[in-house]
This record gives C-alpha cells, sequence and structure tokens, in this order.
C-alpha cells in the first residue's frame, strides 16, 4: 500500500511498490512489485514515487492537488520529466496509489534509441481457498523473502534482449518448418499458447514453510497446473480429459513441464480419499477418489488443489468415468515418445493400477467398458449408452502401449494385453455401419458419428504403436465426419459438430442443458483436423483448419480467448478453454 525508490543510476531507474501487513504471513499477494525503466547511458530517467490515482475533492484545481495524478500529468506536460520525488507513505485501503516512471533522449535526424519499461511481481506465495499457501516455482532460485526483488528486476532488464532474440528464432524456426500448413494455420498454433501463461497457470516448489493442515498429498516437490477454463463451473486444475488434448502443446515446448502433470496424475493412481460427496445427478454420496481411478483434476483453487484432488465430484461421480484412465494411458505413452525417454519400470507398475481399474469396469469382458450411467464419459452432457466407439479406441490406443511396455518388463502379462487389444478392436468393430464408427451401439447418438471418436487409434498410431484400426476403415470414417458433421453442418461455416447424422443436425439437449450436443467442441475440432492430416486427407485438413482460424479471428473477436464451444449461430461457450491447445497436434 505505499511505493518508494528501490535504486537510480545512469539510464536506470526501479520504483517499489509493496503491501503493507499486519502480521508476518507467507500469503497471496505478499511481496512488491518493481515498475523498472531502462535505456541506457542516453537516456535521462526520472520518477515519481508515490501519489494518489485519480482525483479527490478539494476544493483545489484538479492540477494544484499535490500527489495526485493531474498533479503529476501536468507537471509532466510542463517539464517534460518527473520531479524525482521520493515521497512515500503507507495508504488506506480506499487510496489508489500509483508511481510513474519517464525516460527523456535527445535525438538527431534519421536517429532513434530505445527505451525499456519492465514490471517485475517478486509476490513469492500463492494461496489457495482452504488457506494452504505454496511458493512460487522462481523462489528455488530468488528465495521467498523479497530480498532479491531488486536483482530480480535487474536479471529481467539484462536478459531482455536475449529473451526476445530466443522468441524471434523460436518463431522463425516455426514458420519455416517443411510442413503443408499455410501461415495463418502456423501463426493459430503459435498463438494458442496463450493459454500456458494465462490459463490461470499455477508453478508451484513446495508449500510455504510453518503451516498446519498435513502434507499436500501429491507431495512437497514442485507442481504445474493449468485451469480447464474460466467460467463458473470449470475451476479445476488439469482436468485430465481435457489435459489429453491439450498436452501436447507443453511437451513439444515445456517438456519439464508436462513431465510434472503426468507424474502427478501417475501418482494419484494408488490414493484414496474417503471423503464423501453429494452427487447431485443420483442424490447418493460418493467417496471423493477410489483406488486406481485417476481423478477428473488436482484440485480446485477454490479448495486445495494437489491435496484434495476430484474437485468436480458433486454434479456427476467422476469415478465412473470410463475414458479418464484409458486416455491417460496412451497419452503418457505419446507423451515420452515425443520428448524421447522410455518410461521406468516402476511407471509401468503405477500404470498397471490404473489399467487394472478399467479393466474391472469391463464387465462383460469385452476389452472395452460400457457406458451405464449417465454423465460417465468427458461427454457428460451426452447420454451416452452401451459401448462407444470414443472408449473403443482410447482402450485400443491403452492396451497398445501396455502391451509395448509389458514385452520389456513384464514378458508374461504381455500376452494377456495383446488379448484385451483384440477384444478391444473387436468390440469397434462393432460399431462399424459400412461408412463410419457410430457413436453408441444403444440410445440416441447409435447412428451418429463423433468427431474425435478416434482419438485414441490417432494418439497410438503418432506413438510409433502403429495401425491399429484397419486404415480403410479409418479414412472412411474420417471422410464420414467430414461429410455429415462439417460440411452439411451451416454449409461448412462452423467447423465440425461433436456429434451428427447425415441426415440429422439437432438433437434435443440431454442432462438439462444443451452443452456438447448442436456444438462444435473447438479442441475436438483440432484434434479432428490433426486425424484428418495424419491420414493422408491433408486438403481437407486444411480446409478445417482455416474455418476455425476465421472462427477465432475474423471478426468474433475471441482472439487470445479460444472457447470450449460455439454452435450454429455462432454463439459461444466458456471462453478461455485448455482443450483447443489440441490445436498443437496439428504440426
Amino acid at each position: 500500500n505505499g511505493a518508494a525508490l528501490v535504486h537510480k543510476r545512469a539510464g536506470r531507474c526501479h520504483l517499489a511498490q509493496t503491501r503493507a501487513t499486519a502480521l508476518a504471513r507467507d500469503e497471496d499477494l505478499s511481496g512488491s512489485v518493481l515498475l523498472s525503466i531502462d535505456g541506457g547511458g542516453g537516456w535521462e530517467t526520472s520518477y515519481k514515487a508515490c501519489y494518489r490515482a485519480h482525483q479527490i475533492s478539494t476544493g483545489l484545481a484538479d492540477e494544484d492537488q499535490v500527489y495526485t495524478l493531474a498533479h503529476m500529468e501536468a507537471a509532466f506536460r510542463r517539464e517534460g520529466r518527473l520531479d524525482d520525488d521520493g515521497t512515500n507513505w503507507t495508504a488506506h485501503w480506499h487510496e489508489p496509489i500509483a508511481s510513474a516512471l519517464a525516460g527523456r533522449c535527445r535525438l538527431g535526424p534519421g536517429e532513434k534509441d530505445e527505451l525499456l519499461i519492465a514490471i517485475t511481481m517478486d509476490m513469492p506465495f500463492a494461496g489457495f481457498g482452504m488457506g494452504r499457501s505454496w511458493r512460487k516455482a522462481y523462489t528455488e532460485r530468488w528465495g521467498y523473502d523479497c530480498g532479491r526483488s531488486l536483482d530480480l528486476a535487474e536479471y529481467g532488464l539484462d536478459s531482455n534482449a536475449r529473451w526476445l532474440k530466443a522468441i524471434d528464432g523460436w518463431h522463425k524456426a516455426e514458420f519455416s518448418r517443411e510442413e503443408e500448413r499455410p501461415p495463418a494455420l502456423r501463426g493459430a498454433r503459435i498463438n494458442e499458447l496463450y493459454f500456458v501463461a494465462a490459463g490461470g497457470s499455477a508453478w508451484l516448489a513446495g508449500p510455504a514453510e510453518g503451516q498446519g493442515g498435513g502434507a499436500a498429498t501429491l507431495g512437497r516437490g514442485w507442481h504445474f497446473g493449468l485451469l480447464e477454463g474460466f467460467d463458473t463451473g470449470y475451476y479445476y486444475y488439469n482436468t485430465l480429459d481435457l489435459w489429453v488434448y491439450a498436452f501436447v502443446a507443453l511437451s513439444k515446448n515445456w517438456p519439464l513441464l508436462a513431465e510434472n502433470v503426468f507424474a502427478d496424475f501417475l501418482a494419484s493412481a494408488p490414493l484414496r480419499q474417503e471423503r464423501l460427496h453429494m452427487i447431485y445427478r443420483s442424490g447418493a454420496l460418493a467417496p471423493n477418489l477410489l483406488y486406481g481411478k485417476l481423478p477428473h483434476d488436482l484440485g480446485s483453487p477454490a479448495e486445495d488443489p494437489w491435496a484434495l484432488l476430484n474437485g468436480y465430484a458433486h454434479r456427476d461421480d467422476p469415478n465412473l468415468w470410463k475414458d479418464h484412465n484409458p486416455a491417460f494411458i496412451v497419452a503418457f505413452f505419446l507423451h515420452r515418445a515425443i520428448i524421447g525417454k522410455e518410461l521406468s519400470e516402476s511407471e509401468y507398475r503405477g500404470l498397471k493400477v490404473i489399467a487394472d481399474f478399467t479393466l474391472a469396469q469391463d464387465s462383460e469382458g469385452l476389452g472395452v467398458p460400457r457406458h451405464a450411467d449417465f454423465g460417465d464419459s468427458t461427454w457428460d452432457n451426452l447420454d451416452m449408452r452401451g459401448l462407444s466407439s470414443y472408449a473403443c479406441g482410447l482402450c485400443i490406443g491403452a492396451w497398445a502401449a501396455m502391451q509395448r511396455l509389458a514385452e520389456r518388463f513384464e514378458p508374461v502379462a504381455a500376452k494377456g494385453y495383446g488379448l484385451l487389444l483384440g477384444k478391444a478392436q473387436a468390440s469397434l468393430e462393432t460399431l462399424w455401419n459400412g461408412r463410419y464408427f457410430k457413436t453408441n451401439d444403444a440410445g440416441k447418438y447409435s447412428e451418429a458419428a463423433m468427431t474425435d471418436s478416434l482419438l485414441g487409434v490417432f494418439l497410438a498410431k503418432k506413438a510409433g504403436l502403429g495401425e491399429l484400426v484397419p486404415l480403410d476403415r479409418v479414412r472412411a470414417h474420417l471422410l464420414s465426419v467430414y461429410s455429415h458433421n462439417f460440411k452439411e453442418f451451416e454449409r461448412g461455416v462452423f467447423g465440425p459438430l461433436l456429434v451428427a447424422e447425415p441426415e440429422r443436425k439437432r438433437f434435443d439437449r440431454d442432462g438439462g442443458e444443451e452443452l456438447q450436443v448442436n456444438e462444435v467442441l473447438v479442441g475436438s475440432a483440432w484434434a479432428f483436423a490433426a486425424m484428418l492430416k495424419e491420414y493422408g486427407l491433408g486438403k481437407e485438413s486444411e480446409e478445417l483448419g482455416l474455418v476455425l482460424v476465421k472462427m477465432l479471428y475474423g471478426g468474433s473477436g475471441l482472439q487470445f480467448r479460444s472457447p470450449a464451444a460455439w454452435n450454429g449461430d455462432g454463439r459461444f461457450r466458456a471462453a478461455l478453454n485448455l482443450r483447443p491447445l489440441a490445436i498443437w497436434y496439428c504440426g
């Protein structure tokens, strides 16, 4: 609640804004914010350490009211510099305090120079809803007592040119890659990485010292998290059914962060959390987390993330979901293929716990669990019934990955996983209608095609596990979806519906809300575009990609707010969403 000069030398100046606290506590927003300016020796810098950010009624003219915004601005207009006034005080809650920095230099005809302005936020702690505070990751190098705030700000200023050069080099490399993607698609792929920094991101080094409440469930080490989204109902870190779409963006660009998220999910597999929650869909109390079932998410920032998992357990019971575990297995296998690191035997043993849960869900020995409860998959607003091509595809990918790993670590088990793979392939075959794989074998979507129903098969192929479904079947399915879900829906203007039939583009809503049904799921659409290209349908893939880019950038105003979905009226839902990072499958 105050601001003061920290350091000033030729061409460089730093001001610090700090927050007054009554008690010495390690909590969110504790710390300081440094405003910095750097112009080198050719610039004269000046500052106004502390002033009120707007006016207050005193009877004086605004420009005559000292230590206010108008007075500072009037003096700057008159003198062309600030007055180097370091006066500072601790403001009350109702005093919005600001600081100002300025620089000036003399240039001759045709000359130019640069002035760098930076903001450094040395706020070492992140606090969450149930009271636990964590140290942010940068404190491992810079400490968490704000004793090196100035060093941190100087490091940023000194590194700026190097960072910009590295970013420019990476941009050039992305645009010079030998691929058949037009610049608009490559640019959109780069732009979508905004979510890694802006997705409610948390990068933590460990819990703050001296706290009660016990150790965090997933350990005291560092953790990384991205929110599912920013709309009410999406405040969950690393929501698993979206993570399997988004992870490739991190695996290719920040593999250490992706490794951490996969490791956290793997560590959650043998956990139990007996705390009961009301499941409003069924009206029954259910335990928060079951042994072997991966959580829907790694917790909500409103509660105690990385300690209390499965924050979504309220409307539906994510312990019943059929796609979480197999999706994780094949995604983890692909992640390791991307970064060039083999899975260890201990990681294989952890995956066995996850695979065994899916095997237990398969009560009929089909190699794939049937959908028996409303909301028991990522498509929790669709009334999925019986076998689904989505779960079949994921199980095919999971059993293929487990078979490959068992051949290395447990040869006696490899045959069993091979048999499960064959059963899952046979189950998927029962959904083939001669043109595409049906979404379900029962219920209202039993004649519909789903945009990304072969996601698991695609991930397995990308991971080097081979063609697990006949290529002619896959291509025919993709072309049917391209035709029925994409081109026949509003003349192909919006992208592919998640589910559609050849003569039917609209379904009655399920579960009380018109979500997922009658919508284009943006992340699923990007995954579908990647599938088209992977299976030799590059022209169709490019056409779809450009339609999605036009929706995001062509007058919708959605830039850097990619939503979960939009409908045929162009109305979007859940802006800033994790799943659209699936665009990184496209390259």
